[in-house]
């Protein structure tokens, strides 16, 4: 008996396809030449849909509690962001497409937590962050005028973000915006 997965959303890359189910998986096929099926090989050609591992990025997470929220397909390579807004990157990285570290191979079979500055569960930069104006405490104190207040104002934090994903032939792109 078949197995049947919801599928909510379809990438396309130049030889290959993601594809990402209702559940949070990542499935790739096609042709593997440079490891972007994330099979951790270059096969030759996957025929049938095939679950790639994602690594969990925290360790304080339950690995049935990742959830992949985005994929897209590059030429070559592919991308997924987590719902934590981790993004891991596979597959051809002859331009730097996957990993701008130096030190990594022009093929990455496998997902690579690829280091980015986007928010994660422990790191939410959307929130407004109040610093004090160094002239304020420079400010003099009279009896006529009370002193310059140095609580913060009222929140303006923005709590919902959204990474969009966007993968071309040679190029990789992930666009934050905060709302």
């Amino acid at each position: 008996i078949a197995h049947v997965v919801k599928v909510t959303h379809v990438s396309a890359g130049l030889w290959h396809s993601m594809v990402l189910s209702s559940i949070g998986d990542v499935y790739c096929f096609g042709r593997n030449d440079d490891g972007q099926i994330g099979s951790g090989s270059t096969a030759s050609i996957a025929f049938v849909p095939t679950l790639v591992q994602i690594p969990n990025p925290n360790p304080k997470l339950e690995s049935e509690d990742v959830q992949v929220k985005q994929i897209a397909a590059g030429g070559r390579h592919s991308l997924c962001v987590l719902d934590t807004g981790h993004i891991f990157a596979w597959g051809c990285n002859l331009f730097k497409q996957v990993s701008t570290d130096l030190h990594h191979p022009s093929k990455i079979l496998s997902p690579l937590l690829v280091r980015t500055p986007f928010p994660t569960a422990e790191d939410d930069r959307c929130d407004y962050k109040y610093e004090p104006s160094p002239s304020a405490a420079a400010v003099s104190s009279s009896a006529s005028s009370p002193p310059p207040s140095t609580s913060p104002p009222p929140p303006s934090r923005r709590t919902r973000q959204r990474v969009h994903l966007l993968a071309g032939h040679w190029t990789s792109a992930a666009v934050l915006t905060c709302y």
